[in-house]
């Protein structure tokens, strides 16, 4: 599910949150995350996984550049979950 289009300044460093609260059981936890960029230049750096909560930080690409984010969670009950998030890199 695409969860929103967003920008981002080219060079920056940008730490994200998802908020997974609303999806997930009330007694599920995120157990995985993993994140791939569509894009060579647009890169995630360190993910932290808080609960129901999930942070990342992305940084570089390329002016002009449209980017997707695939993010897939597993809980801790064995539910998957992908959902997408597009990038527009802008000049900063």
């Amino acid at each position: 599910m695409l969860l929103g289009s967003k920008i981002h300044g080219v060079g920056n460093t940008i730490r994200w949150k998802v908020d997974y609260k609303y999806w997930l059981d009330n007694a599920a936890d995120i157990q995985t995350m993993n994140i791939t960029s569509s894009s060579a230049t647009l890169q995630i750096g360190a993910i932290q996984i808080l609960g129901k909560h999930l942070y990342f930080f992305l940084n570089g690409g390329t002016v002009g550049e449209q980017a997707t984010l695939t993010l897939t969670m597993v809980d801790n009950f064995g539910e998957r979950k992908i959902d997408t998030v597009q990038f527009s890199v802008i000049a900063s």
